[in-house]
C-alpha cells in the first residue's frame, strides 16, 4: 500500500511539473483549448491512485523499493531432529542447501582473514514511513471534503433564497441573484447561470454572460470543478496541487473566452472585452477554489491576458501544439504505467507447483530467504522439508525452533502456509479453500510470531457456504458477492507472497494453471454444460451466472426429486407427484416395489441428460422404468412398464449415446430394432429405430407406435446388432443418496 501511495504522489507531481514547463515554454503559441486540456491528464493522475497499464516507460522508476533478503534453508526428514547448525545454507545463491558430508580428506587449513570492504551507505528506504502520516493524510482528505461540502450547500441556500428567474434565450435556466460577486456557473445535476443585477439590467452584458457561462458548461467545467476540489481533498498537503488548480481554474476561463469568441465573432470582440472588465471586479480568495462554481472573478495578472488574448487573437503554430501533444503522451506513460513484469530465462524457468512435486521441486522463496516474523530485528531461518506422506515448515532463531506446522497430503490434512510481504513487514499466511462433496468452508490467518513463537493475529476471515444452490441441501449460504469479496481480499495477500508449503492438490493445481497464486474458485469449472465460466467476466459476474444457472436448472432438479424432496410432473394438467408416489404406477398391488438402480443418460441426443430410474419388486418382474427430464426449468416423468406397453425390459442394454436394443414382449418373435426415445411436441416420448427386423409372423402397424429409419434384413439386422453391441455400455448407480449427490452435486 505504501509503494502505490508512494508511487501515486510522485507521479502527480511529475506530471504537474510536465503541464507547468509545457505552459511556460508553448502557452502563447497554442489553442486555450489544448492549454486547458493538459490539465485533464493532471486531474486523471490525482483522482486514480493505481497504475493502469503496463508500459516500458513505467512510472515505478521514480524510487525504489528496498527488499528484504530471506533465506530458506531445506533439509531432509534426516537431519531435521539435530537443529540449523547442521545444515550448509548457499546463502544468497539459488538451490536448495545441503547438509554436511563427512570430508573424504583433511580438511585445509583456514585462509586468512580478510577485513571486510566499507559497506556505501544505504539508500533512505521511502516505503518504511511511519504509519500515522496515513491517519493524518486520510484525516485531514476528510476534513477538507467536509468543509467542502459545508460551503457548496450554503452557497446553493444562499442562490435558492435569493435568485429571480429571468427569459433568456440561453438553453439552461438563468436566474438574477443580489450579492453575487461575479455571474457564475452552478449546480452538478441541474447546473443553472447566476448572474448579478447589473448584468441583468444590460441586455448586451447578459447576452455575454449567459455566453460565457453557457460556453462553460458546454465545456463540462461545472463537472470539473467539483472533480478539482475532489483532487484537492486528496492531496490536501501538495503545494503543487493547489497551485494547479488555480492555473487550471485560469486556463479554463480562456478556453471559454475562445470558445465564447467563436460562437459570438471577431466583431463582439471590443463589446465582450468591456463586459468583462465591467464584471471582473473581485479578486478571488481561497474560498473560491473549495466552490464547484464557475466565476468570473479573476486576478490582475489572468485578467490581464485575457483581455490580451480578446484583444487580439494569439498566434498558433503548428509544430508547438505537437510538441505538446507528443511531450504529454509520454509522460502519460511514465506516470500512468507500471513496469512490465520480465519473462522467466528459458534456462530457469519459474517453478511451477503440482501435486505431484516432491520436496526438491517446490516453489518456495527462491531470493527472499530471512523473514523477521516476531519483530525482534533478528532475521529467522524458515526450513521446509518434506515426504510423501507431510510437508513440514519449521522457523528458527540463534538454534533454537520456535515454531513448526505440518501440512498432510490426504484430504483431511490439507494445508497452506505462505510468506507474506506488506509494507515491507513479514507475516506468515494460512490459507484453507475446503470444499468437500459442495460444502465449503474458506478462511485464511495472516499473523506473526511473539518472542516465543506464539502465534499474534494480524487478520483473519472465514466464509462457510455450499453449492447445492436448486437441491434440497441448499441452505441459502450461496452470496456471490460476499465470495468474490472474501476470495478478491484472500488473492490479494497472496499477490504479495510467496509458497512455503502445500498439500493442497486442488489450490495446486490453480496456481499451476494461473502460473502465480491466485485462487480463480475452481469448482466453478465443473458445471459444464449448465455453467461455463465466462473468462472475459469477472469473479463476481461468473458466481452471479453460477447462481442464476443453478437456480434454473443446477443440476435439472434431478438430485432434488431423486431424494424425495421435490416432485415432478408425471402428467400434464394433474398435480405432480413424488418418486414414492409413481411407484404405483408400475404395479399398485406390489407393497415391495422400490428403485434399484438408475443411470444418467442422454437419451435423446439433444446435448443434454436425462435420467432412468429401474424399479421393480422383490420377484424382479412386473418391474419397469421412470425416466426424467428437465422441460422448461421443470422436470417432468415419463413411465415405461409391462402394464402398458413392452419397455419394461427395453433399456437393459442401453448404451453411453443413449441407444438401445428393444423387441415385442415375446422376445423378437415378431420384431426387434436399435433404437433410441425422441420426445414429442405433446411433452411425451417416442420410439424412433434406427434398424428395425420384422418377421413374417408379424401382423402389428410398427409405424402406429415408432418412428423407423431403416427396415433390414435378418443379415442386414444382425450386423447392426453387432456394432449395437460394441458400444459402451451406460453406468447404473445404486439408487441411494451417497450416489446421487456424487453424481449430481459433483462433490
Amino acid at each position: 500500500m505504501t509503494t502505490m501511495l508512494l508511487e501515486w504522489v510522485f507521479t502527480s507531481i511529475f506530471l504537474i511539473l510536465t503541464v507547468l514547463a509545457l505552459r511556460a515554454l508553448f502557452g502563447r503559441w497554442v489553442s486555450a483549448r489544448l492549454r486547458y486540456g493538459l490539465w485533464a491528464v493532471v486531474l486523471v493522475r490525482l483522482l486514480v491512485p493505481v497504475q493502469l497499464f503496463s508500459s516500458p516507460l513505467a512510472g515505478t522508476w521514480v524510487f525504489s523499493t528496498q527488499k528484504t533478503e530471506r533465506n530458506v534453508t531445506i533439509t531432509s526428514d534426516a537431519h531435521t531432529e539435530h537443529g540449523p547448525d547442521n545444515v550448509l545454507s548457499l546463502d544468497g545463491q539459488d538451490g536448495l542447501s545441503i547438509p554436511p558430508k563427512a570430508p573424504a580428506f583433511p580438511d585445509a587449513p583456514e585462509p586468512p582473514t580478510v577485513p571486510d570492504a566499507p559497506k556505501a551507505p544505504a539508500a533512505p528506504d521511502l516505503t518504511a514511513l511511519p504509519s500515522w502520516l496515513g491517519w493524518v493524510w486520510l484525516g485531514g482528505s476528510a476534513s477538507l471534503a467536509l468543509v467542502q461540502a459545508a460551503s457548496n450547500l450554503r452557497f446553493a441556500r444562499r442562490l435558492r433564497r435569493r435568485r429571480v428567474p429571468m427569459e433568456t434565450d440561453c438553453p439552461l435556466p438563468v436566474y438574477a441573484a443580489a450579492g453575487l460577486p461575479s455571474p457564475c456557473l452552478f449546480g452538478l445535476l441541474r447546473p443553472a447561470v447566476y448572474v448579478t443585477p447589473e448584468a441583468a439590467a444590460d441586455p448586451a452584458m447578459l447576452r455575454h454572460v449567459t455566453a460565457h457561462e453557457y460556453t462553460h458548461f458546454r465545456h463540462g467545467d461545472h463537472l470539473w470543478s467539483f472533480l478539482r476540489c475532489a483532487a484537492l481533498a486528496a492531496h490536501w498537503w501538495n503545494p503543487l496541487v493547489w497551485l494547479a488548480v488555480v492555473l487550471s481554474r485560469r486556463d479554463g476561463e480562456l478556453a471559454c473566452d475562445e470558445g465564447v469568441l467563436e460562437r459570438l465573432g471577431n466583431g463582439e470582440r471590443l463589446a465582450y472585452g468591456n463586459t468583462l472588465l465591467a464584471l471582473v471586479t473581485a479578486r478571488p480568495g481561497p474560498g473560491d477554489l473549495l466552490c464547484f462554481a464557475t466565476t468570473m472573478a479573476g486576478e490582475k495578472k489572468s485578467l490581464k491576458e485575457r483581455v490580451s488574448r480578446i484583444a487580439c487573437a494569439p498566434r498558433r503554430i503548428l509544430w508547438a501544439a505537437l510538441a505538446v501533444v507528443l511531450v504529454t503522451a509520454l509522460a502519460c506513460l511514465c506516470a500512468f504505467g507500471q513496469t512490465a513484469e520480465p519473462d522467466e530465462p528459458e534456462d530457469n524457468p519459474a517453478p511451477v507447483p503440482t501435486e505431484h512435486q516432491s520436496k526438491e521441486e517446490l516453489p518456495l522463496a527462491e531470493g527472499e530467504q530471512k523473514a523477521d516474523l516476531n519483530r525482534n530485528g533478528i532475521p529467522e531461518t524458515l526450513r521446509v522439508s518434506g515426504s510423501d506422506e507431510e510437508m513440514r515448515l519449521e522457523v528458527w532463531e540463534d538454534g533454537k525452533l520456535i515454531f513448526s506446522e505440518e501440512a498432510y497430503h490426504a484430504h483431511a490434512g490439507y494445508n497452506a502456509l505462505f510468506l507474506c510481504t506488506l509494507d515491507g513487514e513479514d507475516y506468515l499466511l494460512r490459507y484453507h479453500p475446503y470444499m468437500q462433496q459442495g460444502w465449503c468452508d474458506y478462511s485464511y490467518q495472516l499473523f506473526t510470531l511473539s518472542e516465543d513463537g506464539e502465534e499474534q493475529a494480524v487478520r483473519e476471515d472465514s466464509l462457510a457456504f455450499n453449492i447445492h444452490i436448486g437441491s434440497p441441501l441448499y441452505d441459502g449460504s450461496f452470496d456471490p458477492e460476499e465470495i468474490a469479496a472474501f476470495v478478491d481480499e484472500a488473492n490479494a495477500l497472496l499477490a504479495s507472497s510467496v509458497q512455503l508449503i502445500n498439500t493442497d492438490a486442488e489450490l495446486l493445481a490453480t496456481f499451476q494453471d494461473a502460473g502465480r497464486l491466485v485462487d480463480d474458485l475452481w469448482w466453478l469449472d465443473i458445471w459444464k454444460p449448465v455453467f461455463t465460466r465466462d473468462p472475459s467476466r469477472s469473479l463476481l459476474e461468473n458466481l452471479r451466472d453460477l447462481q442464476a444457472a443453478m437456480e434454473v436448472g443446477g443440476d435439472g432438479g434431478y438430485a432434488s426429486v431423486l431424494l424425495g424432496k421435490s416432485k415432478f410432473i408425471l402428467y400434464e394438467n394433474e398435480p405432480p407427484i413424488s418418486m414414492d408416489k409413481a411407484l404405483k404406477q408400475f404395479d399398485p398391488n406390489d407393497t415391495s416395489i422400490k428403485y434399484w438402480r438408475f443411470a444418467v443418460v442422454d437419451m435423446d441426443g439433444d446435448g443434454t441428460d436425462e435420467v432412468l430410474a429401474y424399479a421393480c419388486g422383490v420377484s424382479g418382474d412386473m418391474g419397469g422404468y421412470l425416466l426424467l427430464d428437465q422441460q422448461d426449468g421443470e422436470v417432468h416423468g415419463t413411465v415405461f412398464n409391462a402394464q402398458n406397453n413392452w419397455s419394461n425390459r427395453w433399456f437393459q442394454e442401453l448404451k453411453t449415446d443413449g441407444t438401445f436394443r428393444c423387441a415385442d414382449s415375446l422376445g423378437g418373435a415378431f420384431w426387434q430394432g436399435v433404437s433410441r426415445l425422441t420426445p414429442t411436441a405433446a411433452g411425451g416420448w417416442s420410439l424412433y429405430s434406427m434398424a428395425v427386423y420384422e418377421t413374417t409372423q408379424s401382423k402389428m402397424d410398427l409405424e402406429s407406435f415408432m418412428s423407423i429409419e431403416q427396415r433390414t434384413t435378418e443379415k442386414e439386422f444382425e450386423t447392426a446388432v453387432a456394432a449395437q453391441d460394441a458400444k459402451p455400455d451406460a453406468v447404473w448407480y445404486e439408487f441411494n443418496e451417497d450416489n446421487i449427490l456424487s453424481m449430481f452435486l459433483r462433490g
